[in-house]
């Protein structure tokens, strides 16, 4: 399982979550939901707009 350093570093270097594996499928679900909620406002859809999506 990798480190909350790793976690940060990720984040860091502008990815907008961090899993690990095995992939925790409840943890990809409510990730994945995250995503569209932001992608669904209009605040969040420049914001995805402007950074890579890196799972």
């Amino acid at each position: 399982m990798a480190s909350q350093a790793d976690r940060r570093q990720a984040l860091d270097a502008g990815f907008n979550e961090h899993l690990t594996k095995p992939v925790d499928l409840e943890l990809l679900l409510l990730v994945l939901k995250q995503l569209l909620q932001m992608a669904q406002s209009s605040q969040g859809l420049g914001e995805l707009e402007t950074r890579s999506t890196v799972l």
